[in-house]
Parts: C-alpha cells; sequence; structure tokens
C-alpha cells in the first residue's frame, strides 16, 4: 500500500495530537490533502488545539529574500493564523489549512524561556527594542515574560509597535489576531500560538512613518478627528472589489479602537492612509485573488458598527 493510501485510510480516532516536534502525523496529514480529515479533526480537538499543533506548518522562513541579480522578493503573511482566530466555521478552518499549511517552510517550535528575574521597565523597553531589531529569539522571551506579568502592558507596547510602521506589514491585523484567539484559554500560555504571532512581528521588516521621507505626516501636530469620524469617512462598500490596504486600514483603525489608543501621531498616520485611500478612483480597484483577505475586509467592516 502506497503512503498516500495510508494517509487516505487514517482513521480521525487514531490519531494523536502531540507536540508537533514528536508527531509527524501533522506532515502526513498534510500531504494527504484530505479536507474531510481537517475538519473532522478540528470537530473533535477544537480550533486552539489543532491551530497549536499544525504550527510548525503555518509561519514563514523569512519574509524577505534578495537574490543574485538584486531582485528583492517578500512573502506574504499566511492568512492561516487570523483565519484561525476570528472564524469558527469547519469548513473554512480545513480549507485554510490545506491550501495555506506549508511543509516547505516547516520550523521546529521549542519552549520559550522567561526572563523572570528582569524589572518590568526592562522587560518592556527590551521587549520593543528587539521586535524592531528583528531579533527574535530575544524578542519572544520577552514578549512571553511582559504577556505573564501584564497583559495590558504588552497589548500597549507591541499595538504602539504595529501602530508606527506601515500599513501595508498588517501587523495590526497579527495583533488583533493574537487578542482574538487567545480569548478562549486565557488561562495558560501556548508557546507555538505565541510564537507563529512573535515570529511575524519581528521576521517582516517594514518601514517605520517616522523614518520615511516618503509619507508627509505631521506627526507632532495634534489630532484634528478621532477614529469614530475617520471610519465615517472611510469609503468601504462590500459589494465592490477590494481596492488597495483596505484589509490594512481597518485593522490599524480597528487596533486603536479596541485598545482605545489616542496618541496623535497614530491618528495623523491613520487620517493620512485613509485620505489616500478615498482618492483612488471608483473604478481603480484592484482585483482580488486572495478569498481570506476579503473575509476579513467584511468581517471588519460589520465589526466596526459594533464597536
Amino acid at each position: 500500500m502506497t503512503n498516500e493510501k495510508k494517509i487516505k485510510k487514517l482513521k480521525v480516532t487514531q490519531i494523536k495530537l502531540e507536540k508537533p516536534d514528536k508527531n509527524e502525523e501533522m506532515l502526513n496529514i498534510i500531504r494527504g490533502k484530505d479536507k474531510e480529515v481537517f475538519i473532522s479533526l478540528i470537530a473533535k480537538f477544537g480550533k486552539l488545539e489543532i491551530l497549536n499543533n499544525f504550527a510548525e506548518f503555518l509561519n514563514k522562513r523569512s519574509f524577505f529574500s534578495v537574490d543574485i541579480y538584486g531582485n528583492i522578493k517578500r512573502k506574504s503573511l499566511n492568512y492561516a493564523f487570523p483565519i484561525f482566530s476570528f472564524f469558527n466555521d469547519e469548513n473554512l478552518l480545513a480549507e485554510s489549512l490545506l491550501e495555506l499549511a506549508a511543509p516547505e517552510e516547516r520550523q521546529k517550535i521549542y519552549k520559550i524561556d522567561r526572563f523572570s528575574n528582569v524589572d518590568l521597565e526592562i522587560v518592556k523597553i527590551n521587549f520593543i527594542k528587539t521586535m524592531a531589531n528583528g531579533n527574535l529569539e530575544f524578542a519572544k522571551r520577552y514578549g512571553k515574560e511582559l504577556f505573564l506579568r501584564d497583559k495590558n502592558e504588552f497589548f500597549k507596547v507591541i499595538a504602539n509597535f504595529s501602530l508606527a510602521g506601515n500599513i501595508s506589514s498588517l501587523k495590526s491585523l497579527m495583533v488583533l489576531s493574537f487578542a482574538e484567539i487567545i480569548k478562549s484559554n486565557e488561562k495558560s500560555f501556548n508557546d507555538n500560538i505565541f510564537y507563529i504571532f512573535m515570529s511575524y512581528m519581528c521576521k517582516y521588516r517594514d518601514n517605520f512613518y517616522e523614518n520615511d521621507k516618503n509619507y508627509e505626516i505631521d506627526m507632532d501636530s495634534d489630532a484634528d478627528i478621532s477614529i469614530d469620524e475617520l471610519f465615517e469617512n472611510l469609503d468601504i462598500d462590500k459589494k465592490d472589489l477590494m481596492k488597495k490596504n483596505e484589509l490594512e486600514i481597518l485593522s490599524y483603525l480597528m487596533l486603536m479602537k479596541k485598545l482605545n489608543i489616542k496618541e496623535s501621531k497614530f491618528i495623523n498616520i491613520a487620517k493620512y492612509e485613509v485620505e489616500k485611500y478615498n482618492e483612488f478612483k471608483k473604478d481603480d480597484k484592484f482585483s482580488q485573488n486572495d478569498k481570506y483577505k476579503k473575509m476579513l475586509r467584511d468581517l471588519f467592516l460589520d465589526a466596526i458598527k459594533k464597536i
């Protein structure tokens, strides 16, 4: 019997979910590409446990590369993480795993150590410093330490970090996604899920608005508009195809709204991006090939009304 036939005959009741570094069945399930197996696993174990066990396959080794000819290539966010965070439909979750789990990007994930003896203020400073430097090995440790000591401070620091960077990075979406996924299990810390999150925050390199002269934004002036008014000014219609940066802008505004962030510099950045977006002509739309991005865009448009 071939490996493929063995995989297809694998019964869900026979699968024992263990730590990914000890269980090659996860890899066999992905290669089997049987949607019904994914659906059955999610129904049996729940989406949080499935995300935990498939975490090794839902990351990218790097998001930026340059070849010998100087050509720059960027990899995009793996949307499985936000899809698992905001949706519960087992068919959709199984589909996202089937399409987005990448064995070729597999990375072993190990227990994240803490900095238990370090002063809290030093932890916060070193956390954002190591993220800015792209130092994942230390950022994940400082992040775990801050999260376990003070969740509110953790989200303040990482939200400020994501809002300072260009909206196209979608780091605001990742912060929202992480905040959403941990709601279902706030009493325990999951190293695998935290690693996916922190890996993207550190590895995806983006420009900071204050250091980029291409953006004509007065960071120091007082904001003359509120987040609610910016939402009202944003001209997005779910009936239309997506235009550039729709999900990016929505995520940026949603993060500020959810965490009640009112710093003028971030409001001025959001105002700049909303005005730039609204300048696109109605017929200047980008073809939407990413169904997951559109699903999240539509979800956020509905959620705005309830915040």
